[in-house]
């Protein structure tokens, strides 16, 4: 039993309580329990924690004085001083609670006179201490009186009361604990007038002991059909193997939460539902029974499902959605704005580099005058780091009103962790920052309310000392302005509140920088006033602590209040915890707040403190007060209000709405309301959002020309686009809702078409980018460029089909007159006898060569579109390649058409032949294109060679006939010497060199 009462005592406060004594009187204090164990201590002499209990045989004696010495209390004794065995005094004070003596509260190590040092001396020598640290530990111990002793004892028996009280009140909480979960209350009105269903589970075998009138009347069964069946019979068989499995962790832990289960009506019909469950157990912590809530969640799935069908639909609305989203690629160069961001910055998207997007796109900090750096701007911090979060910024269009931007974006990568790119989504704060603006200057009025509030506020320095105080202080306390200016902010607490409430809690204070307790203040003239003592620290620019700032509030009404309520604070907190909805308890005549639960704080923002003892209408939580005195007319009328709609204020001033049922209650004669609120703000806003994505969507649709629609299963239309409604010539959408093809102007194609839908729905494939067409009643054939896809739900399962088309019967005509006229015009250039190509000049690709083109050079077109290999083969001589490739180069670089005309350039074939060519180039630079044509000069090259040495042999011919003359002459002339008639002779000789002379002419011209 000692042991167990030793547990109750809370030793952190009581380790304050000593520490608050030993820095009072000096005095250092120890409890032990009765075998001598140290439950706790503050301050003990340096003389006992470095030698004597260090020591073993020293540190014996010290526990056999503690436990003997100690326990030896005389009669009518108080307490009991005596001299430890070691030489020094104590005094034991006995810790007796429930009339059991548990614990010493030990207080001393001190002398009633000076010491005999030789008695420690010897000590010293016997236990081998260092004899100077030793007697040092000596001189310390103080010398007291045994007057001071008796005061400081005094004080010391009121620490033990104190700490007997403590010990006692957490007692008799145990025992209220253990009478509260013994409590057969149900939380009756809470119970039954809950929205919710809920049901009490044993957790032995699964057997429903209690039910909700919710329950009952949402699954239409009687309470007797209930009480006493197994729970798996309210569930819907689908969902068994899962209620099972909820039903083992509760038994396993006692608590269930958000599971989403189906229950089953008495008709057979189901709910879908989330369960939460919490149980009651005894006070060894064994479950009793759950309180189990089921809420129902058909709406919002429903819901849910219905934004996931219409999510599809909406993947088109990229451009028409209000945040600017804006994207790069993987070399960081900006590819795609939506219509939004075009809006903020008055400019199309280009692809340009990160280096240009400030400058071009007029981006600048928040400031808006300064100019953004390439690596603060949001989409290249997300490109480069990975992730934006919450970056402002301005752009300041030139032709454009000035938008202050919040943006986040982050690294798109593939599932290699490839980078792709990034996204960054861009909202407009604009307007926010405005209201923040206004904010401030509410916050300026506030604070001019603040000094001028009823309550007691005070400014201190560091150590508690007040250096100013509003004019509440002033008044409600009864001291001047100068006389509290010399005051520590203790000096204003009585002497209990003192001890118990502020002491303990400023060393705390000092560590965490805040503090919030209840205490009590008192006046001038001694008179208490119970509040809540809230004070933060003061920080200086080293974050040090230089002062305090604190309000104090009269708790003195709601004091009254809780004592009033707190008989049905106890009967409400079970109920409180389980329900997941707001459940407040107001009075009837003025909305006076006097218990909330759990779910109110969460969901208002608003603690206990700022709530309870105010009326709604002073922390202003009724978005129309009207709504209030609706609901209080209606309880006065009927006593009871189910499902009223309303819309309140949160903490925050965000706006929800929420769904609530009231009751009448009585509270010690007085009229209150019970309410239970839900949040239906996310339900709400579901609701808006599909109505504004579904006006969104049809906008959007029906504003491309693109012919969109959808089917079911059946092929039967869903919906369509203005754009399909005019290609059927129906005059609006509902002319084509709830038809087939087989009811269009296509009639006759419609077995093709919905056999094209059961191929879709079967497959789950979707069928894209195909052409088909149908025949007009005119006999005018319509071609379509169509795509289907499968509708799927969240589930995966396809429920229909979607589909695009567009009218591309003009195209069609153009591209068979342009197929026309391309296949004449490469019947032309084919039969050409000149080698004809077409290439782009940026990077060399082919859009086209005729087959003389590849016959003539001899190489195939990869050879010929490829530079360097054109130059390896068809210029084999490295030497030749060399000056060939430097010629070409500069001649194409330097762009005159004069320079790109080559003529009898050698090459060589694959067959390792060698030919003559002459290739002439035009440029086209405005089209990036390069028209290149080629002859074949090989024949006509190697004529004029054959010509040229044809004249070249003739030439060595004549000199060697005329060589050959010139003898002859020389024969004639002596001939003629030795002959007579010289005239006759001369005339025969020039004759027969005319003759010659003739013939080789005659020659030359052959």
């Amino acid at each position: 039993m000692k042991d167990n009462i030793l547990d109750l005592i809370d030793f952190e406060k009581v380790n304050l309580l000593l520490e608050g004594f030993n820095k009072s009187t000096g005095f250092v204090t120890a409890i032990l329990d009765l075998e001598g164990n140290i439950l706790s201590k503050s301050g003990w002499r340096q003389i006992c924690t470095e030698f004597h209990r260090v020591h073993t045989e020293t540190a014996k004696k010290c526990k056999i004085s503690d436990t003997v010495l100690a326990g030896k209390l005389g009669k009518g004794e108080k307490y009991h001083s005596y001299k430890c065995l070691n030489g020094l005094v104590d005094v034991a004070v006995p810790i007796i609670i429930n009339d059991e003596h548990i614990a010493n509260l030990f207080s001393g190590q001190f002398f009633f006179e000076k010491p005999n040092r030789d008695f420690f001396i010897k000590q010293a020598e016997k236990y081998n201490f260092k004899k100077k640290d030793y007697l040092e530990a000596l001189d310390k111990v103080p010398v007291v009186s045994e007057e001071k002793v008796k005061t400081a004892m005094d004080f010391l028996l009121e620490m033990t009361l104190l700490i007997t009280e403590m010990s006692q009140q957490r007692i008799d909480q145990i025992e209220l604990n253990k009478t509260l979960k013994e409590s057969e209350e149900r939380f009756r009105i809470l119970y039954n007038n809950s929205p919710d269903m809920y049901v009490s589970v044993s957790p032995v075998d699964a057997s429903i002991l209690q039910c909700n009138e919710t329950l009952l009347k949402n699954l239409d069964y009687a309470r007797e059909e209930i009480i006493g069946a197994h729970v798996y019979k309210v569930y819907h068989k689908s969902c068994i193997a899962e209620v099972k499995n909820a039903f083992r962790q509760f038994v396993e832990t006692g608590e269930v939460s958000g599971k989403e289960l189906i229950l089953k009506r008495k008709d057979g019909s189901s709910i879908d539902v989330s369960l939460n469950v919490n149980s009651v157990k005894d006070e060894n912590g064994k479950i009793l029974y759950s309180i189990s809530s089921w809420r129902d969640i058909s709406a919002q799935k429903k819901a849910i499902e219905e934004l996931k069908k219409e999510k599809q639909f909406l993947e088109a609305v990229f451009d028409s959605i209000s945040e600017g989203i804006v994207s790069c690629d993987a070399n960081g160069i900006l590819n795609r704005f939506n219509n939004a961001t075009k809006e903020f910055h008055g400019l199309p998207d280009m692809p340009i580099a990160a280096d240009k997007w400030a400058e071009h796109y007029n981006i600048f900090f928040p400031d808006g005058k300064t100019p953004m750096q390439k690596k603060d701007i949001p989409l290249f911090r997300a490109f480069t780091e990975g992730v934006a979060k919450d970056v402002e910024m301005m752009i300041i269009p030139k032709d454009g009103s000035k938008r202050l931007l919040v943006s986040n974006g982050k690294v798109l990568k593939d599932s290699d962790g490839k980078t792709l790119g990034a996204v960054v989504a861009m909202h407009d704060i604009t307007e926010r920052k405005q209201a923040e603006e206004k904010l401030k200057e509410s916050e300026e009025k506030f604070r001019t309310f603040v000094n001028t509030a009823s309550d007691l506020m005070c400014i201190t320095n560091k150590d508690g000392q007040l250096t100013d105080v509003n004019s509440a202080m002033v008044d409600i306390l009864d001291y001047s302005i100068e006389e509290l200016k010399e005051m520590h902010i203790s000096n204003l607490l009585t002497k209990e509140a003192l001890k118990n409430d502020f002491e303990p809690n400023w060393k705390k204070f000092v560590e965490d920088g805040k503090i919030k307790i209840e205490t009590t203040f008192k006046t001038k003239s001694g008179n208490e006033i119970p509040g809540e003592l809230k004070a933060i620290a003061i920080y200086n620019s080293s974050d040090k602590i230089i002062g305090t700032r604190a309000v104090f509030s009269d708790f003195t009404e709601r004091k009254q209040a809780e004592a009033a309520l707190l008989e049905s604070e106890e009967k409400f907190r079970l109920a409180f915890k389980t329900s997941p909805d707001s459940v407040n308890i107001n009075r009837l005549e003025d909305g006076l707040y006097v218990d909330i639960n759990d779910s109110f704080t969460q969901i208002t923002g608003y603690t206990r403190e700022e709530t309870i003892g105010k009326t709604s209408n002073e922390i202003n939580i009724w978005t129309n007060f009207e709504d209030r005195t609706r609901l209080v007319k209606r309880l006065k009328k009927s006593g009871k209000v189910e499902n009223l709609e309303a819309k309140f204020k949160l903490k925050d001033n965000r706006i929800i709405v929420g769904l609530m049922s009231a009751v009448v209650i009585s509270i010690n004669n007085v009229p209150h309301i019970l309410s239970i609120t839900r949040d239906i703000s996310n339900l709400k806003h579901t609701e808006i959002e599909l109505k504004k994505q579904k006006e969104m969507f049809e906008l959007v649709i029906n504003s491309v020309p693109t012919r969109i629609f959808w089917k079911d299963l059946n092929s039967v239309y869903l919906g369509c686009n203005s754009s399909f409604v005019k290609a059927v010539r129906q005059n609006k959408v509902n002319d084509v809702i709830g038809k087939t093809d087989f009811d269009l102007i296509w009639s006759n194609e419609a077995e093709k078409y919905i056999n094209d839908d059961k191929q879709v729905i079967k497959s789950g494939v979707p069928k894209l980018r195909y052409d088909e067409y149908y025949l007009l009643p005119d006999g005018k054939k319509v071609w379509w460029h169509s795509s289907k896809m499968p509708l799927k739900d969240s589930d995966g399962k396809i429920f229909g089909i979607l589909a695009t088309s567009e009218d591309v019967t003009e195209r069609k005509e153009f591209l068979k007159t342009l197929q026309e006229r391309n296949t004449y015009i490469e019947s032309i250039l084919g039969n050409m006898p000149i080698g004809f190509a077409l290439n782009t000049i940026s990077d060399g690709d082919v859009k086209y060569m005729n087959n003389n083109f590849e016959e003539i050079y001899g190489w195939s077109r990869d050879v010929l579109t490829n530079t360097s290999i054109f130059f390896e083969k068809v210029f084999p001589n490295p030497e030749y390649r060399k000056k060939m490739k430097a010629k070409i180069i500069a001649d194409m670089e330097s762009g005159d058409p004069e320079r790109m005309n080559w003529k009898d350039i050698k090459i060589v074939t694959r067959s390792g032949e060698e030919r003559y060519v002459h290739a002439y180039n035009i440029p086209l630079i405005e089209q990036n294109l390069m028209i290149s044509t080629v002859q074949d000069t090989t024949k006509r090259r190697l004529a004029e060679d054959e010509v040229i040495k044809h004249r070249n042999h003739l030439e060595e011919l004549v000199k060697a006939r005329t060589a050959e003359l010139e003898e002859k002459n020389k024969e004639l002339e002596n001939f003629n010497k030795v002959f007579v008639g010289r005239e006759l002779r001369m005339i025969e000789l020039k004759n027969k060199i005319k003759e010659l002379e003739n013939k080789n002419n005659k020659s030359k011209s052959n």
